[in-house]
């Protein structure tokens, strides 16, 4: 890794700071959950009756970005702007690592905390008032897994990989991360509070993967001068 590499990787002030800025604007948007699912049904209704093939199109591409094609498409891309092909390797590596990581953080939330999609809380009480059962309830029932939104943390979590090493590409990664998390509210999936975690938790995953990495985390079929 070179040294103007070196000076883009995020500190381990920053990445704590990253944390709790996260939980402070995600229970700052708590309060808003039901106007923007109020205000996403509403749009989603009226785009749909206009334009239906149009709006199920748009809301499946938009999720492609929090799945493992938006993976695939950023490891691709790392790959493609290494200067070295080792190096794009380390680096997708890298991704793969923070992909792991914020998938087994979002599973252990949604199962620990335990909270009602807006449909099923819908049904269950006549409003989209937050409705937690807790961990009982959404190991057994993915309907009670909201909290947080996967996609969003996948797609933060990529982005922020990425960007670590291409600062350039930061505006095109948070802006896919903000539509992916808009799609996801607008379709009644999450609540804003759930993709603004999954965005931070995400985005922090990213940070922390590319630091660790930074600081000699290898895998076990990795060279030590790779890392020189």
């Amino acid at each position: 890794m070179t040294a103007s590499e070196t000076q883009r990787i995020p500190g381990r002030g920053r990445v704590i700071a990253g944390l709790f800025v996260g939980a402070a604007c995600t229970a700052g948007v708590l309060p808003f959950d039901v106007a923007g699912i109020e205000l996403g049904r509403t749009l989603e209704a009226a785009w749909a009756a206009q334009s239906p093939g149009w709006n199920d199109a748009g809301k499946q591409w938009t999720q492609a970005f929090g799945r493992i094609e938006g993976g695939i498409v950023s490891g691709v891309l790392l790959l493609l702007l290494g200067r070295r092909k080792r190096a794009g390797l380390r680096r997708v590596v890298t991704l793969a690592l923070a992909l792991l990581l914020i998938g087994a953080y979002v599973a252990a939330f949604k199962i620990a905390v335990g909270r009602a999609r807006p449909g099923p809380a819908l049904r269950a009480t006549g409003s989209y008032e937050t409705l937690i059962e807790g961990p009982a309830v959404a190991l057994r029932d993915p309907q009670y897994r909201s909290f947080p939104s996967g996609h969003t943390a996948s797609a933060a979590a990529a982005a922020a990989v990425v960007s670590a090493y291409h600062p350039a590409l930061l505006p095109i990664g948070f802006s896919l991360t903000a539509i992916v998390a808009a799609e996801r509210v607008y379709d009644a999936k999450h609540y804003p509070s759930d993709v603004v975690a999954g965005g931070f938790l995400g985005w922090w995953v990213g940070w922390y993967a590319v630091a660790m990495r930074a600081r000699g985390l290898r895998m076990p079929w990795e060279a030590p001068e790779e890392f020189e």
